[in-house]
């Protein structure tokens, strides 16, 4: 039975010594094949020690010796939770919605118009992604054609995937996008804090399936997606694991197909099968 919260207490925590950091470093590999590297000690020290608050611990040796126990198999999500970054935008690097909409929703029109077009955000985090992929096919589809479209979102922390799934966020975080589209996707909704919040409409949280994934487990899907959106997630594995990846995913993107990968990140490596249009804009070009 897992440990519950302990009662809110003034204790302190002790420091996290380099053996531990390179304990949970290891573990982190293991789970989620997420490579710290040695130089995030500090954020470790951090985002720990809100975990070890919540049980009532005060060393991280017990902590790790809690996570590696049968009876901390349920912290193991909390732990991957909070090494985990989540940050993003909607409409984070814009090209990559333009390009969906000028030459992606055309091309599927002409050739694939009576299936639909299916995308996976592969780490979708928090939902902008694929709330913003959501809203970039049903603006872009012929009128009549707007559930022609799959959205498939997966992350690693299912502690996103709730938010995701909620829709809520600050009015802030809706900045990039026109009044019109706001108006159109949105519904003003009570936040925890003073700012305006606004929820995503019913019709458009339903156009998307959001699933918990490891991306280094077997995937679930039963047929092959047009479009591949893999952002942001490969700059925290190292050159193997971003190899291993790559090779799982590229049977599940289609022929003529895209992944899109962050513009910062670079796949390193020659991949055959892959054929750069742009930086961060790959088509497959053969199965």
């Amino acid at each position: 039975m897992a440990r519950q919260p302990a009662v809110t207490s003034s204790f302190s925590i002790g420091p996290l010594s380099q053996e531990e950091y390179d304990r949970f470093s290891e573990a982190i590999y293991r789970l989620a094949r997420i490579n710290l590297g040695p130089h995030k000690k500090e954020l470790v020290t951090a985002r720990l020690s809100k975990r070890l608050r919540a049980l009532g611990m005060t060393r991280f040796s017990d902590y790790y010796n809690f996570i590696t126990s049968k009876a901390g198999s349920e912290e193991l999500t909390n732990f991957v939770d909070a090494i985990s970054t989540n940050h993003t935008f909607f409409f984070r690097e814009v090209l990559h919605f333009e390009f969906m909409a000028s030459q992606v929703v055309p091309e599927h029109i002409k050739h694939h118009g009576r299936r639909p077009l299916r995308v996976w955000s592969a780490a979708c985090s928090s939902g902008e992604e694929p709330y913003s992929i959501a809203i970039t096919l049903a603006e872009t589809l012929p009128m009549g054609s707007h559930e022609n479209f799959e959205v498939i979102a997966t992350d690693i922390s299912t502690k996103v995937l709730n938010k995701a799934k909620e829709g809520i966020y600050p009015a802030s975080r809706l900045q990039s996008m026109p009044l019109e589209v706001i108006k159109r996707y949105f519904t003003p909704s009570r936040g925890r804090d003073e700012e305006p919040h606004f929820q995503a409409r019913p019709q458009l949280r339903q156009r998307i399936q959001f699933q918990h994934l490891n991306l280094f487990s077997n995937y679930p899907w039963r047929e092959p997606f047009d479009m591949v959106f893999l952002r942001n997630v490969m700059i925290y594995f190292d050159r193997d694991t971003q190899v291993d990846l790559i090779q799982r995913i590229l049977p599940w993107i289609r022929p003529g197909g895209y992944l899109i990968t962050g513009q910062s990140e670079s796949l390193g490596h020659s991949v055959q099968a892959l054929k750069v249009l742009r930086p961060s804009i790959h088509q497959k070009t053969h199965g």
